[in-house]
């Protein structure tokens, strides 16, 4: 009796054999044996750099640079009747406040050889190995940090009652994003940088009209992933690790 674990698919991975355990060993062995793979397998991948302050995922992005939004108009002194919202949801229709529209356009692993934003050939496309440390949470266990970059493009859409106030909106969005860019550095975010302008929008419901301005920002985010030894030891016995 043995346990097998999945490893790559065959076009993903640098070719190792199946750990195979046999029922002599224990449970604790069997996960030691598939976390020592792992930092293998991650090493293999290649070592990259991590961001000097906590990692942002793109799901955090939005409070981030809402956060910023509410400080400028805070500071500016804006009154809450012409305060600029600022949503995932597109506007069905408009009163007298502007909305900012936050969406993920495009999303892949980041890209690691020379070029411009999406043209390099080497991605990010596996885990690579960041650091190993000592599990707090369960003393005398370790836990291995593995990680992932990824390039965004995010979409900011302005959205107003006339063109120019959206077109306005868009370039206040310009310039605050790209003056306080060392903000969301520190934040997390390792780049964050203009990438153009998309098609305007323009929708009309019932003679309402709404206009908008597609501000393009290339985005660069980290996801990390903490896998200890002893969560490996749960998972081998509550998934039921298949017998061979």
């Amino acid at each position: 009796m043995s346990y097998e674990f999945a490893k790559y698919p065959e076009e993903l991975q640098v070719e190792r054999p199946f750990i195979t355990v046999t029922k002599e060993q224990s449970v604790s062995n069997a996960a030691l044996q598939q976390y020592q793979n792992l930092i293998a397998q991650a090493k293999d991948n290649g070592k990259l750099s991590r961001t000097p302050y906590a990692a942002k995922s793109i799901l955090e992005i939005p409070d981030l640079v809402k956060q910023l939004i509410d400080t400028i108009q805070n500071n500016e002194k804006i009154t809450t009747n012409k305060r600029v919202k600022f949503t995932s949801d597109f506007p069905d229709m408009l009163q007298e406040v502007e909305e900012i529209v936050f969406r993920i356009a495009r999303r892949e692993p980041g890209a690691f050889s020379q070029g411009a934003p999406f043209e390099g050939k080497v991605k990010n496309l596996r885990p690579t190995y960041r650091s190993e440390e000592d599990d707090e949470e369960n003393p005398g266990y370790k836990r291995v940090i593995l990680g992932y970059w990824y390039d965004n493009i995010i979409q900011f859409i302005c959205c107003a009652k006339s063109s120019w106030q959206a077109e306005s909106r868009a370039v206040w969005l310009e310039s605050i994003l790209g003056q306080y860019d060392w903000w969301l550095g520190m934040q997390g975010v390792t780049r964050f940088m203009f990438f153009g302008r998309d098609r305007d929008i323009k929708i009309e419901n019932n003679n309402n009209k709404i206009y908008g301005k597609v501000v393009n920002f290339f985005v660069r985010t980290e996801e990390l992933t903490k896998v200890s030894v002893k969560t490996l030891e749960e998972l081998i016995v509550q998934l039921n690790v298949k017998m061979c």
